[in-house]
């Protein structure tokens, strides 16, 4: 059953299109790291997916790179407000990542006490290493993370700050400054062995094609520059990645540009996306444990399909009890009206 925008409580279908895809790409993250089908065929379409569905992390990034920017245009935002943008960010995403990382170690501490546990080691955690995710620190000191998709958080985050920092100077009304910063920005993406650890470099490039589209959105560029600044995206990304990033990332561009209506079950996933996107791994890997010690001839199929539904049922009910909350607190820190237009460079 397919339902329009409005329906979905929303006028914007770029809005309802970027709701898809975020439940397409965690969708994807999940198969990858969760539920191995290395028993199916090398022709099985799941097996295929889950061995390529980091590419959902990548297309997140390109969701960032359209819907930050965006809701900075919306709220008139001005580099004195920059203060409240962190404040918005930080309630909206700290509170489910620290509560994930609090289910992690609780997991891992009954797990080392559980009879069915395979190991009579009691669990010690490393707790500079806990300490190093608050901040993202594990960022830059290169310590493992707890999940395999933090990373992509610390990411983001460094994704803020720039924004935060340039967006006067990326939204200006002077077409030159504009562009250039534009393209400074598109440059990042080739800094992997000159700026610390992690900021962003090659992943650059996918949040700038979400950049591009969201200034094509909002009349900064016309049709002929959108298309020279996603051209020159597509370069790099062909350079820097295999082809097969390209085509999802044009994909992800057609997509949001052309999709209005879509089934109520991807509204769904992509509303819980981001708590899918942070507990799938604490709940795939106790229930492939359940799975090996109590039910070892189960049909791989069988398994991937209750693990599925698993992860994506706690994900819900983590939406509901953490993530929900903080976001309607996100939503009620507000910014300042303006008096007067800001003034662009």
């Amino acid at each position: 059953m397919k339902i329009p925008a409005a329906a979905a409580g929303t006028h914007n279908k770029d809005i309802v299109s970027i709701q898809a895809l975020r439940g397409i790409a965690a969708l994807l993250v999940v198969l990858s790291h969760c539920f191995p089908l290395d028993k199916y065929p090398e022709t099985n379409i799941l097996r295929y997916i889950s061995l390529r569905g980091g590419i959902g992390v990548h297309i997140f990034f390109i969701i960032s790179g359209y819907i930050i920017p965006y809701s900075m245009y919306k709220n008139k935002y001005q580099i004195k407000n920059i203060g409240v943008f962190f404040a918005k960010r930080t309630v909206r995403i700290e509170p489910p990542y620290i509560v994930s990382i609090i289910l992690i170690l609780l997991f891992a501490w009954l797990s080392a006490w559980s009879p069915w546990s395979q190991s009579s080691m009691t669990y010690k955690p490393d707790w500079w290493n806990i300490m190093g995710h608050l901040c993202y620190l594990n960022a830059f000191t290169k310590q493992p993370w707890l999940s395999p998709v933090y990373w992509t958080l610390a990411l983001e985050f460094m994704f803020y700050i720039i924004l935060a920092l340039f967006y006067p100077l990326l939204t200006s009304a002077r077409k030159a400054v504009l562009l250039t910063t534009f393209f400074i920005f598109l440059s990042l993406s080739f800094t992997r062995d000159l700026l610390p650890y992690y900021l962003l470099e090659r992943h650059t490039v996918f949040f700038s094609l979400g950049i591009a589209l969201f200034l094509f959105h909002i009349k900064k560029i016309n049709l002929i520059e959108y298309a020279v600044l996603t051209i020159s995206c597509f370069i790099v990304c062909f350079n820097l990645y295999a082809p097969l990033f390209s085509f999802v990332a044009l994909a992800s561009l057609l997509f949001i540009h052309f999709v209005s209506w879509i089934p109520k079950i991807l509204w769904a996933l992509g509303t819980i996306s981001y708590s899918l996107y942070l507990t799938h791994a604490i709940v795939a890997s106790r229930f492939e444990a359940l799975f090996a010690r109590l039910i070892p001839g189960l049909p791989t199929s069988v398994k991937f399909t209750l693990g599925l539904l698993g992860c994506i049922a706690f994900a819900a009910v983590f939406y509901y009890i953490i993530e929900r909350p903080f976001q309607k607190i996100s939503k009620n820190i507000g910014y300042k009206k303006a008096s007067a237009p800001a003034q662009q460079p």
